[in-house]
């Protein structure tokens, strides 16, 4: 195992130190402390998939980079989809509790719920 850094050590320490400092020189307006947090987050084992897109997205709305011009919606679209599903389910199952109000069609989409 080759140390990264010029002075040997920990490679570990070195890659946090090194992708922080690139953030912070890459966004003036982030500070040293937030992107350390967010670098030592995103490498954090602990984390599943979706405290890592949570931390991700903090880190973005930290960072003031949105804009009104910007296409954000990718960021919320698997979320918003989710959603979509979840209500669109209950509300056929709502709806499947009074018999014959159901069509064939939302029957069929209901079984394959």
């Amino acid at each position: 195992k080759e140390p990264l850094g010029p002075n040997g050590g920990d490679n570990r320490a070195f890659l946090l130190q090194s992708v922080s400092s690139t953030i912070v020189q890459a966004f003036p307006n982030v500070g040293t402390k937030v992107a350390e947090d967010f670098v030592s987050g995103m490498f954090d084992p602990q984390k599943d998939h979706s405290l890592f897109k949570s931390h991700v997205r903090d880190f973005l709305i930290k960072m003031r980079e949105f804009s009104a011009d910007e296409d954000n919606d990718q960021l919320f679209a698997k979320d918003h989809e989710d959603e979509q599903r979840r209500l669109k389910q209950l509300s056929l199952q709502e709806r499947a509790a009074i018999p014959g109000l159901l069509t064939k069609q939302e029957q069929e989409e209901m079984a394959e719920l």
